[in-house]
């Protein structure tokens, strides 16, 4: 058979009347388009190929969509209770500490839906926050995780396999699981002297790998070492590709841009698109540890894909398998939080669980499996798989001043679970 490639419409040969056992087709492109093919010869124009090629186009880069809107009724929460969070927070708001000038935001969302978003203050709930350490879950464990469900990773083997500074004898014993759970020795802090990537990874631990719980940031800075390391990309790269884009956190990003940026309660410290974090400035912003501006929608789709198993609007982030590793309880050993003793408790891979010693805005009320995690200046989430619910509370108020409001707002949000 002879083809004409000169004219602008082109028979394709395997569905001409020689291709007839193969006519009737059903192509699946990345299981998001299907097209069927007739029994009879068909001729495609150029410009339908184009078209084809478009839309398979635009479906290979969907994005899900924010988390819809519904009444606490449509949830089985009660509603009259979620009204107490008002209650509860007009006095803090009118008082004279520092929660009264910074204002919040605060998000309860149940089964995928945002039920409760209101900002306190001078804080509406389009803001965006720097949400310091919860950068560690949402950018850098996740991150740590994708990259296992690839094979290029395991949580359980030793740091020094991807970094060869922890080819040294004090160190060769830690793995990637050790520092996810801040259990590899290294300090609360990078010490001063200790602000590049190349000092950092001479850290020396302070006690053996899995005798002590230390809460760490030079671990997750050495894990997004890894991530880089592994993927060519920064944690910010990866995680825009990974985790952002295809969940449409399009306000999450290391370094905000004209239209984020004006969002962001302003910070001594903190320039005009960048971080106030000084170590995360220092090493060039894209960290393990730190660094992440993100606002209660893009969060709040997050966490939805969190308790949905690691899929959320059509976007599968992770293995549902993935996130049950992720979120499953590491009994701690005894340690020291800033040179203060700590009872261990347990932790997930990046997240708090049961560690209220140094994770005040867990909910007294969560169940054993519930996780979440806290940023330096007061932002906090916490995710409730028992009654698939989660808390967002964000402010720049400081920790010492929020996590107890967030714990207590958390509480609210499960007293008010009317199924349970």
């Amino acid at each position: 058979m002879k083809h004409n490639y000169n004219e602008r419409e082109t028979v394709f040969p395997a569905f001409t009347q020689e291709g007839t056992k193969n006519r009737n087709m059903l192509y699946n492109m990345k299981d998001r388009t299907a097209v069927v093919f007739s029994l009879f010869p068909i001729k495609i124009t150029m410009r339908n190929i184009l078209f084809a090629l478009l839309f398979v186009f635009l479906s290979s880069i969907a994005v899900a969509e924010p988390l819809p809107r519904c009444k606490p009724s449509e949830v089985a929460l009660n509603e009259t209770t979620l009204a107490k969070i008002d209650t509860f927070l007009e006095p803090v708001l009118k008082g004279e500490g520092t929660l009264a000038g910074a204002g919040c935001v605060v998000c309860i969302g149940r089964h995928g839906k945002i039920v409760f978003l209101k900002g306190y203050g001078d804080k509406n709930t389009d803001m965006a926050f720097e949400i310091y350490s919860m950068t560690k879950c949402v950018v850098t464990a996740t991150s740590i995780m994708i990259l296992a469900e690839q094979n290029k990773l395991s949580v359980d083997d030793p740091v020094a396999k991807y970094l060869t500074e922890f080819d040294v004898p004090d160190k060769r014993a830690i793995t990637l699981r050790h520092l996810l759970t801040h259990t590899g020795g290294f300090p609360r802090y990078c010490e001063n002297g200790f602000e590049t990537m190349e000092k950092i990874l001479t850290l020396k631990p302070k006690s053996e790998p899995g005798k002590a719980y230390n809460y760490s940031d030079p671990s997750f800075i050495m894990l997004g070492e890894i991530v880089k390391r592994i993927s060519g990309k920064n944690v910010d790269e990866f995680a825009k590709e990974n985790i952002f884009k295809p969940l449409g956190m399009n306000d999450s990003s290391y370094l905000p841009n004209d239209k984020l940026d004006p969002r962001v309660p302003p910070r001594p410290t903190r320039k005009p698109g960048q971080p106030s974090s000084p170590v995360a400035i220092a090493l060039g912003y894209s960290t393990g540890h730190s660094g992440l501006v993100s606002t209660a929608d893009d969060l709040a789709v997050y966490a939805a894909m969190m308790l949905n198993g690691g899929e959320f609007g059509g976007q599968r982030i992770m293995k549902s398998d993935t996130v049950k590793k992720m979120t499953t309880p590491n009994t701690l050993p005894d340690g020291f939080q800033t040179d203060k003793p700590t009872t261990g408790g347990t932790r997930g891979l990046g997240w708090a669980m049961q560690n209220r010693s140094v994770s005040a805005c867990r909910p007294t009320t969560a169940s054993p499996e519930s996780f979440g995690h806290g940023g330096f200046l007061g932002t906090a989430f916490w995710m409730e798989p028992k009654y698939d619910m989660f808390m967002i509370f964000l402010t720049s108020s400081g920790n010492k001043v929020a996590y107890p409001l967030a714990s207590a707002i958390g509480d609210i949000a499960i007293e008010s679970v009317i199924d349970k």
